[in-house]
Protein backbone atom coordinates (compact mmCIF):
# COMPACT_ATOMS: atom_id res chain seq x y z
CA UNK A 1 0.00 0.00 0.00
CA UNK A 2 1.52 3.29 -1.06
CA UNK A 3 0.42 6.75 0.01
CA UNK A 4 1.55 10.32 -0.12
CA UNK A 5 0.87 13.41 1.91
CA UNK A 6 1.88 17.04 2.17
CA UNK A 7 3.19 19.24 4.94
CA UNK A 8 1.82 22.68 4.12
CA UNK A 9 4.39 25.39 4.83
CA UNK A 10 1.59 27.93 5.17
CA UNK A 11 -0.31 25.88 7.74
CA UNK A 12 2.91 24.93 9.50
CA UNK A 13 3.63 28.60 10.22
CA UNK A 14 0.20 29.01 11.81
CA UNK A 15 0.47 25.84 13.89
CA UNK A 16 4.07 26.35 14.96
CA UNK A 17 5.37 23.16 13.32
CA UNK A 18 9.07 22.74 14.07
CA UNK A 19 11.87 20.75 12.44
CA UNK A 20 11.71 18.39 15.43
CA UNK A 21 8.01 17.82 14.71
CA UNK A 22 8.88 16.86 11.13
CA UNK A 23 11.60 14.48 12.33
CA UNK A 24 9.05 12.92 14.67
CA UNK A 25 6.66 12.51 11.74
CA UNK A 26 9.36 10.82 9.63
CA UNK A 27 10.28 8.51 12.49
CA UNK A 28 6.66 7.73 13.36
CA UNK A 29 5.74 6.82 9.80
CA UNK A 30 8.55 4.27 9.77
CA UNK A 31 8.14 2.88 13.28
CA UNK A 32 4.41 2.91 13.99
CA UNK A 33 3.34 -0.21 12.10
CA UNK A 34 6.16 -2.56 13.08
CA UNK A 35 6.36 -1.45 16.71
CA UNK A 36 2.73 -0.71 17.50
CA UNK A 37 0.82 -3.34 15.54
CA UNK A 38 -2.10 -3.87 17.88
CA UNK A 39 -4.38 -5.80 15.56
CA UNK A 40 -3.81 -8.98 13.60
CA UNK A 41 -4.40 -7.13 10.33
CA UNK A 42 -1.26 -5.05 11.01
CA UNK A 43 1.05 -7.90 12.01
CA UNK A 44 3.88 -8.35 9.55
CA UNK A 45 3.30 -5.01 7.85
CA UNK A 46 6.53 -3.09 7.54
CA UNK A 47 7.43 0.04 5.59
CA UNK A 48 9.67 -0.61 2.59
CA UNK A 49 10.38 2.85 1.19
CA UNK A 50 10.00 6.38 2.55
CA UNK A 51 10.79 9.63 0.78
CA UNK A 52 10.05 13.16 1.86
CA UNK A 53 10.85 15.93 -0.60
CA UNK A 54 11.63 19.21 1.13
CA UNK A 55 11.26 22.16 -1.21
CA UNK A 56 13.24 25.41 -1.14
CA UNK A 57 10.10 27.53 -1.06
CA UNK A 58 6.49 27.39 0.12
CA UNK A 59 4.91 27.37 -3.33
CA UNK A 60 6.40 24.33 -5.05
CA UNK A 61 4.29 21.18 -5.17
CA UNK A 62 5.15 18.31 -7.48
CA UNK A 63 2.06 16.33 -6.57
CA UNK A 64 1.79 12.58 -6.21
CA UNK A 65 5.26 11.25 -7.01
CA UNK A 66 4.04 7.65 -7.06
CA UNK A 67 3.06 8.25 -10.70
CA UNK A 68 6.79 8.07 -11.55
CA UNK A 69 7.09 4.52 -10.20
CA UNK A 70 6.12 1.26 -11.82
CA UNK A 71 6.81 -2.40 -11.20
CA UNK A 72 9.33 -4.04 -13.52
CA UNK A 73 7.49 -7.34 -13.09
CA UNK A 74 3.87 -7.55 -11.95
CA UNK A 75 3.30 -11.31 -11.91
CA UNK A 76 4.89 -13.93 -9.66
CA UNK A 77 5.78 -11.60 -6.82
CA UNK A 78 6.01 -13.87 -3.81
CA UNK A 79 8.60 -12.09 -1.70
CA UNK A 80 9.91 -8.59 -1.18
CA UNK A 81 13.15 -9.56 -2.92
CA UNK A 82 11.11 -10.19 -6.09
CA UNK A 83 9.93 -6.57 -6.27
CA UNK A 84 11.88 -4.32 -8.63
CA UNK A 85 10.78 -0.77 -9.29
CA UNK A 86 11.28 1.23 -12.43
CA UNK A 87 11.84 4.68 -10.95
CA UNK A 88 13.01 6.43 -14.13
CA UNK A 89 9.98 8.74 -14.25
CA UNK A 90 10.32 9.68 -10.58
CA UNK A 91 14.01 10.52 -10.86
CA UNK A 92 13.43 12.56 -14.02
CA UNK A 93 10.61 14.54 -12.41
CA UNK A 94 12.76 15.33 -9.38
CA UNK A 95 15.81 16.14 -11.55
CA UNK A 96 13.71 18.58 -13.57
CA UNK A 97 12.74 20.38 -10.33
CA UNK A 98 16.07 20.10 -8.49
CA UNK A 99 16.47 23.88 -8.24
CA UNK A 100 13.29 23.85 -6.14
CA UNK A 101 14.33 20.93 -3.91
CA UNK A 102 16.33 21.54 -0.75
CA UNK A 103 16.73 17.86 0.10
CA UNK A 104 15.13 14.46 -0.06
CA UNK A 105 14.78 12.56 3.19
CA UNK A 106 15.12 8.91 2.23
CA UNK A 107 14.85 5.50 3.85
CA UNK A 108 14.62 2.04 2.30
CA UNK A 109 14.15 -1.28 4.07
CA UNK A 110 17.36 -3.35 3.83
CA UNK A 111 15.46 -6.19 2.11
CA UNK A 112 14.02 -3.89 -0.57
CA UNK A 113 16.28 -4.44 -3.58
CA UNK A 114 15.26 -1.24 -5.42
CA UNK A 115 16.11 1.00 -2.46
CA UNK A 116 19.86 1.37 -2.99
CA UNK A 117 19.65 1.89 -6.78
CA UNK A 118 16.91 4.50 -6.29
CA UNK A 119 19.01 6.40 -3.75
CA UNK A 120 22.03 6.23 -6.07
CA UNK A 121 19.94 7.51 -9.00
CA UNK A 122 18.66 10.45 -6.94
CA UNK A 123 22.19 11.36 -5.88
CA UNK A 124 23.39 10.87 -9.47
CA UNK A 125 20.75 13.38 -10.56
CA UNK A 126 22.42 15.97 -8.32
CA UNK A 127 19.81 15.85 -5.57
CA UNK A 128 20.72 16.11 -1.88
CA UNK A 129 19.63 12.87 -0.20
CA UNK A 130 19.76 12.46 3.58
CA UNK A 131 18.65 9.68 5.89
CA UNK A 132 15.77 9.89 8.34
CA UNK A 133 16.98 11.54 11.53
CA UNK A 134 15.66 10.34 14.88
CA UNK A 135 13.55 12.82 16.84
CA UNK A 136 15.80 14.99 18.98
CA UNK A 137 18.77 14.66 16.63
CA UNK A 138 20.51 17.88 15.67
CA UNK A 139 22.04 18.63 12.31
CA UNK A 140 25.77 17.91 12.14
Amino acid sequence: MAFYGTISAWRARRTGLTEQDVKLLDHSLLEALPLLATTRSKLGQTPRLYMRVQYTDDRTFLGDLRAGLSLEKEQGLEDLKDVELDFTGLVQRLRDAKDKIEKIVFWAHPDFASGSPLKAALEGAGLSVTGVQPPGATAA
